[in-house]
C-alpha cells in the first residue's frame, strides 16, 4: 500500500516552474565635447550676458577650480525590447558655495526655443556623485514619449539651461568690483549656465536617439 501511494504522489506532482533568466540592461553614452564658444552660454540672473572683467562675453566664467562649463551627453538604456533615452549634463567642482541653485525651476531642456514640460515630456533628476578628487552634480532629463518625439523633430537646436548658485561668481567677471550683496553681485551669484547643441552636433544627437517608435519609459539613472 505504501508503495502504491508513493507512486500516485509521484504521478500527481506539479512540476516546478523554472524562473526566467534575468535580462541584462545595455547602456550606451555619447559625449558632446565643446567645439567652440557657441556651444556654451552663461547669463546673469536677469538674462543678460555674463561678461568677463574686460567686458567681453565668452560664454563661460571660470574662478579656479569652479567653472560654468557643463559636460553634455546622451544616454541610451536597452532592457529587453524596451529602449529608453536621456540627456544629461554634469557640473564639476561643486561644494557648499558653488552648486545648482535651490530655486525652482532650476533646470530646463529646450528644443528649438521651446522648454519641454516636466512630467509631460521629461522627468528630470538632480544628483551628486564623486568624480576623481572632487564632487560633481548631474542633471538627467529622462525623455518621456512626448519629449523624445520633440527631440527627433528638432530643426535648429537643443539646449540645456541650469541655474547656478555660486559665491565665487558673485565677485567674478564683470562683477569683480561689485559691492558684496548688491544687485549686480546678486545677479552674478545666481547665473544661468548651459549648453547648446546645433548643426553637426544636433545631427549626431538625432542619429543617436534614432527614429524608432519602440516603447519608451522613464528612469535612466
Amino acid at each position: 500500500m505504501a508503495l502504491w501511494l508513493a507512486s500516485c504522489a509521484a504521478q500527481n506532482a506539479v512540476p516546478e516552474e523554472t524562473a526566467a533568466p534575468a535580462v541584462a540592461s545595455v547602456r550606451q553614452t555619447l559625449a558632446f565635447p565643446v567645439s567652440g564658444p557657441g556651444d556654451l552660454f552663461v547669463l546673469k540672473a536677469d538674462g543678460t550676458p555674463f561678461k568677463d572683467e574686460k567686458g567681453i562675453y565668452k560664454g563661460e566664467i571660470k574662478v579656479e577650480p569652479y567653472t560654468s562649463r557643463l559636460d553634455f551627453m546622451a544616454i541610451s538604456t536597452t532592457l529587453g525590447a524596451e529602449r529608453r533615452f536621456a540627456i544629461a549634463v554634469e557640473l564639476p567642482y561643486i561644494d557648499a558655495s558653488h552648486n545648482i541653485s535651490d530655486d525652482r525651476p532650476a533646470v530646463g531642456l529646450e528644443v528649438d526655443g521651446f522648454t519641454l514640460r516636466e512630467g509631460e515630456a521629461v522627468d528630470s533628476v538632480i544628483s551628486t556623485f564623486s568624480r576623481s578628487k572632487d564632487r560633481a552634480s548631474r542633471v538627467t532629463f529622462n525623455l518621456l514619449p512626448n519629449g523624445l518625439e520633440r527631440l527627433r523633430a528638432a530643426k535648429e537646436r537643443v539646449a540645456v539651461k541650469v541655474r547656478l548658485r555660486s559665491d565665487a561668481f558673485a565677485s567674478a567677471g564683470e562683477c569683480v568690483r561689485a559691492t558684496p550683496g548688491s544687485a549686480p553681485a546678486s545677479g552674478c551669484r545666481k547665473p544661468y549656465i548651459g549648453r547648446t547643441i546645433e548643426g553637426a552636433a544636433l545631427k549626431k544627437l538625432k542619429d543617436f536617439i534614432g527614429t524608432a517608435t519602440a516603447e519608451q519609459g522613464s528612469g535612466v539613472n
